[in-house]
């Protein structure tokens, strides 16, 4: 017969042997890669007869026209990107987008800076389906620039 001491040693190892894999799983989850994500980056307008409409934007128009005044929009730059800590995105324009956390399940924290200037830090969690806009940065021939981001 095993000692008491002895035995809680091996019945706690037992355990911990039977718990391991269920969290296994859990722990490698953040060593995944966050999803790739299409930050676009727009000219809203209002007033024009939406010349700047693309087939780049056919996903987004609906929730723009939902959402905004504005009835026009040029696309001024796409990237696609696979997000990291760190990472920065020139987008034009004087602005650049940083990911200062990033992960699988679509959380994302980002600084928003133009001239080298935050102007906006803010975290999102993005899902399919449902892009997120950030601005309302006035454009110097008007109307306003807006940064998209979405799943891809």
């Amino acid at each position: 017969m095993l000692k008491p001491p002895l035995r809680r040693l091996l019945l706690a190892a037992a355990w911990l042997l039977l718990l391991l894999p269920a969290t296994a799983p859990s722990l490698h989850a953040q060593d995944r890669a966050a999803a790739e994500i299409r930050v676009r980056l727009l000219h809203a307008t209002t007033g024009g007869d939406a010349p700047g409409d693309h087939a780049e934007l056919a996903d987004l128009l609906p929730v723009l026209r939902a959402n905004l005044k504005a009835d026009a929009f040029r696309l001024l730059a796409a990237r696609d990107v696979t997000p990291t800590a760190g990472q920065r995105v020139a987008l034009g324009s004087g602005l650049v987008l940083t990911f200062t956390e990033a992960t699988p399940d679509g959380l994302c924290s980002v600084i928003l800076e133009r001239q080298q200037k935050a102007i906006l830090t803010t975290r999102v969690r993005l899902r399919p389906g449902k892009p997120v806009i950030l601005g309302g940065i006035p454009h110097p021939a008007g109307g306003s620039l807006l940064v998209v981001l979405s799943t891809r």
